[in-house]
This record gives C-alpha cells, sequence and structure tokens, in this order.
C-alpha cells in the first residue's frame, strides 16, 4: 500500500510537467492513414479508400499550442467504408489535418526531410491511406503507412550579437 502511494505521487508530479515549459521547438508525434474498406467479392464491390493524414500551415499557432490540443500526440485518420450490396463503390475515409505554425520541417525518424511549411496553406500528406479493396488485392482492404515524425521549428535569429 505505501509503495502504491509512493508512485502515484511520483506520477502526479511528473503529470504535465512539459506544459510548464515555456517554448517547444521538437514535437515527436504518430501519424497513421486510414484502413481501406473490404470490397464485395460476390458483387464486385470497390472498398473505400482509407483517409490521409494532412500537416498544414496555420497563423499565430506555436508547437506548444498543438501539443496542447493533443496530448497523447497520436493522429490516426479515419478508415475507408466496407462496399455493400446498395453501395458497390464505398465511400473514402476522411483526410485528418494537422495544423502546425509556419517555418516547420517535418522529418522521419532517421532524419529524412518530407517537407517544410513556410507558407500559410502549405500543405504535405505525411501518412498515406491504405488502398480500398478490389479484385486486385483479392478484395481485402490494404492498411495505411504509420509512421513517427518529428516537427521542428527553424530558429532564425533575429539580433546577432559580435565581440570584437
Amino acid at each position: 500500500m505505501f509503495l502504491t502511494r509512493c508512485l502515484y505521487k511520483i506520477a502526479e508530479q511528473d503529470l504535465g510537467r512539459h506544459l510548464n515549459l515555456p517554448f517547444i521547438d521538437k514535437l515527436r508525434i504518430y501519424v497513421r492513414g486510414g484502413h481501406g474498406g473490404n470490397g464485395l467479392k460476390k458483387y464486385g464491390g470497390i472498398g473505400g479508400q482509407g483517409g490521409n493524414v494532412l500537416v498544414r500551415g496555420k497563423r499565430h499557432l506555436t508547437l506548444k499550442t498543438v501539443y496542447e490540443k493533443n496530448l497523447a500526440k497520436r493522429y490516426i485518420a479515419s478508415d475507408g467504408e466496407h462496399s455493400q450490396k446498395t453501395r458497390l463503390n464505398a465511400m473514402a475515409g476522411e483526410n485528418l489535418t494537422i495544423h502546425v505554425p509556419l517555418g516547420i520541417q517535418i522529418l522521419r525518424d532517421n532524419g529524412e526531410l518530407i517537407d517544410e511549411i513556410n507558407d500559410i496553406d502549405d500543405e504535405c500528406i505525411v501518412a498515406h491511406g491504405g488502398a480500398g479493396g478490389s479484385y486486385k488485392t483479392f478484395f481485402q482492404g490494404q492498411s495505411g503507412e504509420s509512421t513517427m515524425i518529428n516537427l521542428d521549428l527553424k530558429l532564425l535569429a533575429d539580433i546577432g550579437l559580435v565581440k570584437i
């Protein structure tokens, strides 16, 4: 009983310690595109494509506000619909948009640059949704792309001090 009280107090103190930071310049998040819907083999129906995960630039945002909106740091797009007798061509899943501040570099975990967001409404797909089930895939929907990405804020110095 005493041990659980101690562990509870430690967890309680660590809760939200990142929210007290005045400035965040790097954020690591998990993104996954939606799964494609299954096709209907009997009627030749095609499943809907899974939704994509997009990153879009927006004014008056910081990485801290992006973090505060989703503390779990997991962004998962919706799945495509399955094909039915009444609707052979199923609807695609909705795209999920993550709004980020301007001046962001989007990097994979291995350091590969995906894209940069420098202007308002610049957009980049970071995780593609899976294809819907069709005769090519034996009417099975494909899973969406999943990856960890890093959002790095490019900092530019406004004033430089030089010692002579």
